[in-house]
């Protein structure tokens, strides 16, 4: 069982890495079209993508459902998945359902951004890429506190967290185009 756990784990890291990574790859291409690079460096950028969600990205999603759900049923938690004490754990899918649909959604923008059809700024990019930071943080929050956390407390908290991502965004972007301007 501790096998089982340890593998869930290392594959939810591997999977973070590719989500986190991602983006910032989606952000230097977007930026490369809009400063009108050369071709070399937006295509070595796609293959950096291609490979990152081909090799590590997907395959790692894969199987972190593949080890969770044994987990899930090796352990028995999929026994109180939907009673009071294992309603952290009902949550705790809902937000890796969630992921999981960010994870689809970067497959689609990597997609239209290749072909030249993607409309959002690199900025707009940049704010994508706060997602899996604030569900990392609330999925890992649901797993070690389980149900100890009150609702509230971890919506305020969450709340809280986005508005500095946000503000940290924006303040960068500020100062980047400052910079620039200089």
């Amino acid at each position: 069982m501790l096998y089982l756990k340890a593998l869930h784990i290392i594959f939810v890291v591997t999977w973070f890495a590719g989500l986190f990574y991602m983006p910032r790859l989606l952000v230097y291409i977007r930026e490369a079209d809009e400063k009108g690079q050369s071709p070399d460096v937006r295509n070595q950028l796609i293959l950096m993508a291609d490979r990152l969600l081909y090799i590590i990205t997907w395959p790692s999603a894969i199987l972190t459902f593949v080890f969770g759900n044994w987990v899930l049923f090796e352990a028995g938690y999929h026994k109180i998945i939907f009673t009071a004490p294992g309603s952290w754990l009902a949550v705790k899918y809902v937000l890796v359902l969630v992921l999981y649909g960010y994870h689809f959604s970067l497959v689609h923008i990597f997609r239209k951004l290749k072909v030249g059809k993607l409309k959002m700024t690199s900025f707009a990019l940049r704010l994508y890429n706060e997602i899996p930071t604030v569900l990392l943080i609330a999925i890992v929050m649901l797993v070690v506190v389980k149900s100890n956390i009150s609702a509230v407390y971890g919506i305020i908290g969450l709340f809280i967290l986005i508005a500095v991502l946000m503000t940290a965004s924006y303040l960068y972007r500020a100062n980047r185009k400052k910079v620039n301007h200089e």
